[in-house]
């Protein structure tokens, strides 16, 4: 399963964390409400606009907010993706 294989460990590096993303983005198009999926891929992609210089972090911290807002629609209740949106907190 896709989702598992993207969870399974921890990124040891951006392009690992490029990866999972990739991976995380086609199993949120294929199961669109699968909430737990939407959270991982806020979280992978917060901490790699948190790795990248200030001024290239604004697309790449928007797209994580967008997974944060779509895993709170489908899961209000969701603790990782508030964990996330804290990291992301101004």
């Amino acid at each position: 399963d896709l989702y598992l294989r993207s969870v399974r460990e921890m990124p040891t590096n951006n392009e690992h964390r490029l990866q999972r993303i990739a991976m995380l983005e086609q199993v949120t198009r294929g199961a669109p409400a699968f909430a737990e999926a939407w959270a991982s891929l806020a979280a992978h992609r917060a901490m790699l606009a948190l790795e990248l210089p200030y001024g290239e972090r604004a697309a790449l911290r928007a797209s994580a907010v967008a997974a944060i807002e779509r895993t709170l629609e489908i899961d209000p209740n969701n603790a990782p993706v508030w964990t996330t949106r804290y990291t992301l907190a101004d």
